[in-house]
């Protein structure tokens, strides 16, 4: 961690980083809060908990623009100006509480999240140039943690802006100065995290032949999982784990006597839990775990996930819920990283935005599919349907990644 805190390029990506998850998470609460104080609020906060989904179904356009964008740096300021801009003429707007006025401010949200993810995309580049192999994953856990960190903070406070003032406009204006605030820290650290253009990478922006092919192939080669088996295991694991937090709060809902804590007490004690499992995983370095496979790594987690909801089943025990819980986060926490820094080592500068969208395209379509579907089933058939079914699909998806045959040998499309 020690090499890491020194590294100039991480720290101004991390300090801008922080500025903007701030303020995004700040926003998206207020945003729910405003579409609530409409007549129609079922419809409204409806259209809104659709359109957050909207920016990572479209991942992999911006990957691709993000590898199409030759020098890294300087978009990277001018997606941080340009979310700026927006959300200052969202904050001008915002306070006519019109249908058309609503739809502006949602389409401003979903454009400023689409570049949110443009300039992920744009930093996998700078942080693979910038920071040696063993360093990577730690790097990028360290940026995941700071939205699990940040986003009850910025919940909270823009709960207590809107509270007090009942101000939409000046929520609008503070994500404005936070994106302000990155993109100056990105401008005076520019020079820090400017990378070189190698010949490869100019002309490879225009070839977009097998552009799927190549992706696919470079997803295969990082993960050492057959694409198609990935896709299988990656979108069931993704769809059971978008309604677990849903499940879990209906399962305390249906449990009142479990401890001797109240039911908000309880959740709470639980999302805490969910989040020190996120951070620690995101930014821990353990030999013997870092150093498993992602293979390994995702079949340690999808049982860890299966015993969350095997319990719901078989015992129903608030603190093997809370222990299962930090187990499970952990493991999450560790995928992303563990992944994305093997896609870092296999692909070129030029390929790497589009294959981490093609990812987070993937997973925000399986998102609304598996938190509506599971709840629904709870709901409407039983709660044990729906624990039994996401054990079913998680021992399926188990079982086509234990099947699967070592794709990892070598990087043959780059």
């Amino acid at each position: 961690m020690q090499s890491i805190i020194k590294n100039k390029a991480v720290l101004t990506l991390t300090s801008a980083n922080v500025a903007e998850t701030f303020g995004v998470s700040i926003f998206n609460i207020i945003l729910l809060t405003y579409a609530k104080s409409f007549p129609n609020s079922t419809i409204m906060v409806s259209i809104v908990s659709v359109a957050t989904v909207i920016p990572g179904v479209f991942g992999f356009l911006a990957g691709r623009m993000a590898d199409s964008s030759l020098n890294k740096s300087r978009y990277l300021i001018i997606a941080k100006l340009a979310q700026a801009v927006m959300y200052i003429i969202l904050g001008l707007v915002i306070t006519r509480k019109t249908a058309f006025i609503f739809f502006i401010v949602v389409l401003v949200n979903v454009l400023s999240d689409f570049l949110g993810n443009y300039s992920s995309d744009l930093r996998l580049p700078i942080i693979k140039n910038k920071v040696g192999d063993d360093d990577r994953q730690q790097v990028i856990g360290l940026n995941q943690s700071i939205s699990a960190l940040l986003a009850p903070i910025g919940q909270s406070l823009g709960i207590a802006i809107i509270g007090i003032t009942h101000d939409y406009a000046l929520a609008g204006f503070i994500n404005a100065i936070t994106f302000l605030i990155a993109a100056i820290i990105l401008y005076y650290g520019r020079n820090r995290i400017d990378i070189p253009l190698n010949h490869r990478e100019k002309k490879a922006v225009q070839d977009k032949k097998n552009l799927l092919k190549k992706t696919m192939g470079i997803l295969g080669q990082s993960t050492g999982i057959n694409v198609m088996q990935l896709l299988v295991t990656v979108l069931l694991v993704n769809g059971v784990g978008a309604s677990m937090d849903a499940l879990v709060n209906l399962f305390l809902l249906n449990h009142e006597h479990l401890t001797f804590m109240p039911f908000s007490v309880e959740i709470l004690v639980v999302n805490i839990l969910y989040i020190l499992g996120m951070v620690s995983g995101s930014i821990s370095k353990i030999s013997i775990i870092d150093k498993l496979s992602f293979k390994a790594t995702m079949g340690a987690t999808i049982i860890l996930m299966i015993l969350l909801f095997a319990n719901f089943v078989m015992t129903a025990n608030y603190w093997i819920l809370v222990v299962m819980m930090f187990l499970t986060s952990f493991g999450l926490a560790k995928i992303n990283p563990k992944i994305m820094a093997e896609i870092m080592k296999m692909a070129d500068d030029d390929m790497i935005g589009t294959v981490s969208g093609t990812l987070e395209s993937l997973v925000s379509v399986t998102i609304p599919i598996g938190s509506i579907g599971l709840v629904l089933l709870y709901n409407v058939v039983s709660p044990a349907s729906s624990y039994y079914t996401s054990i079913g699909l998680l021992l399926i998806s188990l079982l086509v990644l234990v099947t699967n045959k070592d794709s990892k040998k070598g990087n043959s499309e780059n």
